[in-house]
C-alpha cells in the first residue's frame, strides 16, 4: 500500500460526511431557488453575513471565493493589471501560489525563513514590492509560525514603505500546541488582505475559501470575480453556513485537532527514532513539517528511492524561486504531510523513508 505525505489534506476518516450531508438536505429545504441559481459575486448572503460577524467587518468586505487560491489569484491578477507585478515571499513558499505569481510575470523576491518565520531583517533591505505574501501561522511548507515580535515589525514595515500584504491563515484553527498570535490584518486592516478556506476544516471537495479585504479594494476585487465566473457555486457556500450556524463547525474542527495532533506526535516519534540525523523545527499545529535532510542526501534522489518503497513526499525545490544562476534552492529538504494518512500508517511511512534515506546515501 502507498503512503502518501505528498497531498495536504485530511483523510477520508476526517471528512463531516454525514455533518454535510446533513447540512445540504436542509439548504435544499429551505433556499434551494437561491443556492440553485447565481447570486453575487461577493459569495451566499447568508455565509458573507455570518463570517462578517464573526470577524466584525462590513459584509461587502467579505470576498467568497472558490477555494482560497482563487482569493491569490485575483489579488495577484489586480496588481497584475496596474502594472505592479512585484511581491515578497518567504522562501519556502506554498507552491501554488508562485505559480501564480510566475504566470503573471512577477518580479519575486524570496526572504529566508527562519524558526520564527521570515527574516524581517532580510525584508527590509528589499526595494519595496507591491505586495508581500506571507503565510505566518504553521507554514506551508514549513510548519514555523511568525513570532509576534516579527510581527510587529512586518506591519510597522508594510506601513512605512506602503507595502500591501496578502496574509494566507489556512492554518490557524488548528494548533495543538502554545498559545495564538494575533493576526497581522488585526494591527493593520486597511493595510492587510486575510484569507483563510474551509478546506483544512471541513472538506476540501466544498472548494470554500474567503478573503477579507481592505475597504479600497472591495470593489475592484468584487467586480473581478463577476467578470471571472459571474457567481460563485453557492450550494457549497450555503453548506458551510448552515454548519456555523448551527455549532457543526466547531464540533468538527475540534475533533480534527484532536486527530491531527495524535499525527503529528506520531511523526515526531518515529523521525526522532528512524531519522536521528535528519533536523526540523516542530510545528505547533497545521499540516506539514520540513524536513532537512542529513547530510549528502539530495530530495530528488531520495523521491526516487522512496518511490521503490511505496512512500512520496514533496521535495523541498518545489516551494523555492530559482536564484540568479538557475539553481533552485531545496535540495537538501522535504515536505512531509500528515494530514492524510493514520498514526499507524505514518509509522510505517517513516520506517519506508528510513530505508529510502539510505538508499539514496548509499
Amino acid at each position: 500500500m502507498l503512503i502518501s505525505f505528498a497531498r495536504g489534506a485530511p483523510s477520508a476518516d476526517l471528512l463531516p460526511v454525514a455533518a454535510v450531508r446533513d447540512a445540504a438536505e436542509r439548504v435544499l429545504a429551505s433556499d434551494a431557488h437561491r443556492v440553485l441559481s447565481y447570486g453575487p459575486s461577493g459569495g451566499y448572503p447568508a455565509l458573507r453575513d455570518q463570517l462578517a460577524a464573526r470577524h466584525r467587518v462590513p459584509p461587502d468586505r467579505i470576498i467568497v471565493t472558490n477555494g482560497s487560491l482563487q482569493g491569490v489569484a485575483f489579488v495577484a491578477e489586480l496588481l497584475a493589471r496596474q502594472r505592479r507585478a512585484h511581491v515578497a515571499v518567504e522562501a519556502p513558499t506554498y507552491d501554488r501560489s508562485l505559480l501564480n505569481f510566475r504566470d503573471r510575470g512577477y518580479r519575486i523576491d524570496a526572504v529566508p525563513l527562519e524558526a520564527d518565520g521570515l527574516d524581517v531583517d532580510t525584508l527590509a533591505a528589499l526595494a519595496p514590492p507591491a505586495l508581500l505574501y506571507v503565510i505566518p501561522t504553521f507554514q506551508n511548507p514549513a510548519g514555523c509560525t511568525l513570532s509576534a515580535a516579527k510581527r510587529e515589525r512586518v506591519v510597522a514595515w508594510a506601513e512605512e514603505r506602503e507595502v500591501l500584504v496578502f496574509e494566507d491563515d489556512p492554518y490557524s484553527l488548528l494548533r495543538y500546541a502554545g498559545t495564538d498570535v494575533a493576526t497581522l490584518r488585526a494591527s493593520a486592516p486597511e493595510r492587510v488582505i486575510w484569507s483563510t478556506s474551509f478546506t483544512k476544516t471541513v472538506a476540501p471537495g466544498l472548494r470554500v475559501g474567503y478573503l477579507i479585504v481592505p475597504d479600497s479594494l472591495a470593489g475592484e476585487l468584487s467586480q473581478l470575480a463577476t467578470n471571472t465566473y459571474i457567481s460563485p457555486s453557492f450550494l457549497p457556500q450555503a453548506i458551510c453556513a448552515d454548519l456555523l450556524e448551527r455549532g457543526t463547525f466547531e464540533v468538527g474542527v475540534a475533533a480534527a485537532r484532536e486527530a491531527l495532533a495524535a499525527r503529528l506526535a506520531a511523526l515526531c516519534d518515529a523521525l526522532d527514532l528512524h531519522l536521528p540525523d535528519a533536523s526540523y523545527v516542530r510545528p505547533e499545529g497545521g499540516y506539514f513539517l520540513w524536513l532537512r535532510l542529513p547530510a549528502g542526501v539530495d530530495a530528488a534522489t531520495l523521491g526516487a528511492a522512496a518511490a521503490r518503497r511505496d512512500v512520496t513526499f514533496v521535495p523541498g525545490t518545489d516551494f523555492f524561486v530559482p536564484t540568479g544562476d538557475g539553481a533552485t534552492p531545496g535540495r537538501d529538504a522535504i515536505r512531509l504531510a500528515f494530514s492524510a494518512a493514520t498514526p499507524e500508517q505514518i509509522a510505517e511511512g517513516v520506517e519506508r523513508l528510513a530505508a529510502a534515506v539510505a538508499d539514496a546515501a548509499g
